[in-house]
């Protein structure tokens, strides 16, 4: 619950800087939210959408790290 609520709350900071995609951001905190619903109400069957959904977003996440232009310190 702890890493969902921690994957929540990147996400909406992230969003509110503006520094990844849009779309990368809704879709973390949407993850995240999952995540925590898949604790709280277990029944729900959440704990599938959380785990395809963290992969899926920590390789996107990966990628846009990758293709932005580092800053190089002059």
């Amino acid at each position: 619950m702890v890493n969902a609520l921690w994957f929540l709350l990147l996400s909406w900071a992230a969003l509110r800087a503006r520094e990844l995609p849009r779309i990368l951001n809704y879709l973390g905190v949407a993850i995240g939210v999952a995540g925590i619903l898949s604790v709280v109400l277990a029944s729900l069957g959440l704990m599938v959408v959380y785990g395809l959904g963290l992969i899926i977003w920590l390789v996107w996440l990966g990628i846009v790290m990758l293709r932005r232009i580092p800053v190089s310190a002059v």
